[in-house]
């Protein structure tokens, strides 16, 4: 019995002692949760970086610095190695070349025939049109014909140009400078069409050619070539624009160019209009299947063009949607836009919770920018619908000939649909197909659209990687950010949220702001000498590269910040949260990694002459990384950087736009 009792009490005061134990702190140490951990693939080199070089002197070779000592250029070269422009581009053409695109083949096939009775098809075809121009007697029965010739697939010396005016597509008639048979003579960035979407002067100088009660409109007097040829190819002149020669503003000549050409066009006779117009437009599709005119017509351009050049040129030219569908329906799934257009909206957030905080900006000023950034298009992957009138069809064509002007209908009926339509709904369409293609590793901002649109290779390998760590692929969406951020830059604050010429700023003291912090980076990078072992004295063009160093500074704290909130999200703390945060940054810089010789640099910072030909508007890569960086607060932080490093700027010197 005194057992029994002993072990009863025995168990009482092993459970009051369990229960004082658990409910009593006293006795226990305190255990802090465990961090999440990122057991992700780390995909930059373990070589590429050189630890020797402090972060806090050059963090762009802290960074690559051992890809820099093991990767080769020829130094007697303007020659740049970097994978945005070597690995990644051979890896697009690999994916490119193993698609089917059903147009591209029939052209390829159709432009080797040479057999009697179809070349005997397309000289018929030639001579008909030309019967036609010469049986013009006067210059209104010239204009109609020209519209009626570019319906048929014929190219004329105007084309028209999409933008966009209070979020509906309108057309601009501009001067068509170049046979669509040669490469384009203009780069992107000079090009006219681009420029009327970019430009804020430009767009300036844009006018209706009819009344219709709009202020500042042109005579439609002034115009009647045009409102004939828009009216005969079924466009109201109400939604058709010309640019009007601004004084204050030229181009390279380009301004002059177009409203010369047009003028003297509508001032061309009958006879003018044969022999100077028609004849050679029509006459120079004969190089299609006519070996010696494809010789005589190379050698007045002082060029050689082979059946693939043909081929090259006219793909490039009108192939733009369907080799954008091929490469999208082989490539990206669902899953994948998914997910971008989720880090997409993530970002967006990320960007309105900075613009709260901002400090510099009036209330007013915020709300103009809030609503922009709610009302950006986001063209992500690939869009939700294919339209069909951007699809060539060339199952019925017979020849060559027959197959290029059908390119050049689909491509004329495409432009004429996407009037009067919301730029919402067709951004993406237009972007295609008057901009940039699939295949281009590229994503950019358009301005007039109010459209970031990010293309398939940001997606995909190299870039994001499925397994990754997610630092890497964060740091991957930075140029997501970079394209949002320049609809705030010097150029993209002066359109509003639905892309029409309209400041963003609603008081002169907030614009100045603005002026003054965008004064601070250029001075910023003025300072930055560009390669000082090669090239002593050859500083960084802060003024000319200014509006993508603010895209590169907001698009690196946006994907900073977004990727920082995941991790506060996920659970990630102490060393494990400073460690992913470092890896941001060391991501950040492999995306830009690459190496250039000193002739390079020059051409790329000065350019090949007086005009500054080939002077790029981007920092070079090692600028674009120790710039961004060293104006960013926990980067000082992460890597320990102190007065004494090279990179260090005051807390107070910092840039802070966006």
């Amino acid at each position: 019995m005194n057992k029994i009792l002993y072990m009863m009490a025995m168990v009482i005061a092993m459970q009051v002692f369990i229960a004082c134990t658990e409910s009593d702190d006293i006795f226990v140490d305190p255990v802090e949760p465990m961090s999440a951990v990122d057991n992700g693939e780390w995909p930059v080199p373990a070589d590429a970086a050189d630890t020797t070089v402090r972060p806090g002197d050059d963090f762009f070779m802290h960074s690559n610095g051992g890809f820099w000592k093991n990767t080769t250029v020829d130094e007697s070269k303007a020659e740049n190695h970097c994978w945005l422009k070597v690995e990644v581009p051979q890896l697009m053409t690999q994916r490119i070349n193993a698609l089917n695109i059903p147009s591209l083949e029939k052209v390829k096939r159709d432009i080797a025939v040479r057999d009697e009775a179809t070349l005997s098809k397309q000289q018929q075809r030639i001579m008909y049109a030309l019967a036609r121009a010469n049986a013009v007697t006067t210059r209104e029965e010239a204009w109609q014909l020209a519209a009626q010739l570019m319906m048929e697939g014929f190219q004329m010396p105007f084309s028209l140009i999409p933008f966009s005016r209070n979020g509906r597509m309108v057309v601009c008639i501009g001067s068509q400078t170049n046979f669509d048979y040669l490469p384009k003579l203009l780069t992107t960035e000079d090009d006219i069409a681009w420029r009327l979407k970019n430009d804020p002067k430009v767009l300036a100088s844009v006018r209706p050619i009819t009344e219709s009660g709009v202020t500042r409109s042109i005579d439609s007097e002034k115009w009647p070539m045009l409102v004939s040829i828009m009216q005969s190819l079924g466009i109201s002149p109400d939604d058709t624009y010309v640019i009007e020669e601004n004084p204050e503003y030229k181009i390279y000549g380009q301004l002059e160019i177009i409203v010369d050409i047009l003028s003297n066009l509508q001032n061309y006779t009958a006879d003018e209009w044969k022999y100077k117009v028609f004849t050679p437009y029509i006459r120079i599709n004969s190089i299609l299947f006519d070996d010696e005119q494809l010789e005589s017509f190379s050698q007045a351009m002082a060029t050689s063009l082979t059946h693939d050049d043909l081929v090259k040129n006219i793909s490039s030219n009108y192939l733009n949607y369907e080799r954008s569908k091929a490469f999208a329906d082989a490539y990206i799934t669902a899953e994948m836009k998914q997910r971008t257009l989720d880090i997409c909206e993530d970002m967006r957030e990320t960007f309105r919770r900075r613009i709260t905080a901002s400090t510099w900006m009036s209330p007013a000023s915020k709300e103009k920018v809030h609503e922009k950034i709610d009302a950006m298009i986001f063209n992500v992957g690939y869009p939700d619908e294919w339209m069909k009138e951007g699809l060539p069809d060339l199952s019925n064509e017979e020849t060559i000939l027959d197959d290029v002007l059908a390119l050049r209908r689909t491509k004329l009926r495409f432009n004429i649909h996407l009037i009067g339509m919301p730029t919402a709904k067709v951004s993406f369409h237009d972007g295609i197909v008057n901009n940039i293609d699939f295949t281009v590793v590229n994503a950019f901002y358009n301005p007039n659209h109010n459209a970031m649109n990010v293309w398939p290779a940001w997606m995909m390998e190299p870039y994001y990687q499925e397994g990754a760590n997610e630092a890497y692929n964060y740091a991957a969406f930075m140029v997501t950010g970079h394209e949002m951020t320049h609809g705030f830059d010097n150029n993209g604050a002066h359109f509003n949220k639905l892309g029409d010429l309209e400041d963003i700023w609603a008081n002169e003291a907030d614009n100045e702001e603005f002026k003054r912090r965008a004064q601070q980076l250029i001075d910023c990078y003025n300072g930055y000498e560009v390669m000082p072992w090669a090239l002593p004295g050859l500083y960084a063009d802060g003024a000319y590269t200014v509006a993508e160093n603010i895209a590169d500074l907001g698009g690196c704290l946006m994907a900073y910040d977004t990727y920082v909130r995941h991790l506060e999200e996920s659970g990630f703390t102490g060393e494990q949260f400073d460690l992913q945060r470092r890896r941001f940054y060391e991501a950040y810089a492999w995306m830009l990694h690459g190496k250039y010789t000193a002739k390079f640099a020059e051409m790329y910072v000065k350019g090949t002459d007086e005009k500054g030909t080939g002077k790029n508007v981007h920092s070079l890569f090692r600028e674009r990384i120790n710039g961004i960086c060293s104006n960013t607060d926990d980067w000082y932080e992460l890597f320990h950087i102190d007065p004494n490093d090279k990179l260090y700027r005051k807390y107070e010197d910092r840039v802070r736009i966006w």
